[in-house]
């Protein structure tokens, strides 16, 4: 990147939560490796620090344990691919100019603010939500595309994937309800003690 700053791996960090676009700026050419690697660092920051957290008997979220912890990293690397991928069928949808590479660089050090506090109590909702803020100027600069679009490429798929989660919590409470209907249709002890029970009820009332 002849004639810009060379930027090291902290600096791109502080760079994304103060200065994005000029991070975004300085990362369009970038290698996809150094983008990846600076993913792994970022994750690896509140890994550490929450296995410290486990080992001092102070976990952040109940019940967490290293493993849970070391799972979950992994699986934040591997989802980043899928999750960006995602975004950019959406941004080409909306005209997006840029290449994958484009939509995974700007989900990675978009998001570095819900990487670096998100998972803090209390605190981390603000995290989260500043790093959706510079996603989406990420996906703006990058693809090239109007800040509304841009908030589009994020919110259509949260939204969808929101319907989706709604739709099985509708199908399994209906599973359930069928099920117990089925139980007691079919166990006259359950439906006497069903019976005896709202009697009694009605006598407290």
């Amino acid at each position: 990147m002849e004639g810009e700053p060379t930027l090291n791996i902290f600096q791109k960090m502080i760079y994304s939560l103060i200065k994005p676009e000029q991070v975004f700026k300085y990362i369009r050419r970038e290698p996809f490796s150094l983008t990846f690697l600076y993913f792994l660092f970022i994750n690896l920051i509140p890994t550490l620090i929450r296995i410290v957290l486990v080992l001092l008997n102070i976990p952040s979220q109940p019940n967490e344990s290293i493993g849970s912890i070391l799972s979950g990293y992994v699986l934040t690397i591997l989802l980043a691919f899928l999750i960006a991928g995602i975004f950019h069928l959406f941004a080409k949808v909306f005209g997006g100019e840029a290449s994958y590479d484009g939509t995974y660089k700007a989900y990675c050090y978009g998001f570095t603010p819900s990487v670096l506090v998100g998972w803090i109590k209390y605190i981390g909702i603000l995290g989260v939500v500043y790093g959706i803020y510079v996603f989406i100027r990420g996906i703006s600069f990058i693809h090239a595309i109007p800040g509304g679009k841009a908030f589009l490429v994020w919110f259509l798929p949260m939204a969808i994937l929101a319907l989706i989660i709604l739709a099985l919590i509708a199908l399994v409470g209906v599973a359930i309800i069928s099920y117990l209907a089925g139980l007691y249709s079919s166990n006259p002890y359950m439906q006497e003690t069903i019976q005896t029970t709202g009697y009694f009820l009605k006598i407290i009332k």
